[in-house]
């Protein structure tokens, strides 16, 4: 059975720099569909590995590796691996 690797992302939960002057970044992987929900924060969301169909109010788009997604609070996505 072949195995469809997990999605691999980097976000930044704010565009401000911190006190520091870096921003805040983490590294997620996701494993299994996402369900629609939308964030109090900017997300920037960088492929890292993986493939997934993204979904947001633009409609469906097919993300791999090395695609980015810009994302304002309020606004709504979710992922189906």
């Amino acid at each position: 059975m072949k195995r469809t690797p997990a999605l691999e992302h980097f976000r930044s939960r704010t565009l401000l720099p911190t006190a520091t002057g870096a921003l805040r970044v983490e590294r997620l992987r996701v494993a299994q569909d996402c369900a629609p929900h939308d964030h109090d924060f900017a997300e920037i969301a960088l492929i890292g590995s993986g493939r997934t169909r993204h979904h947001s109010m633009r409609g469906e788009e097919k993300l791999g590796a090395g695609n980015v997604i810009v994302l304002r609070p309020g606004a709504w996505h979710s992922y189906e691996n």
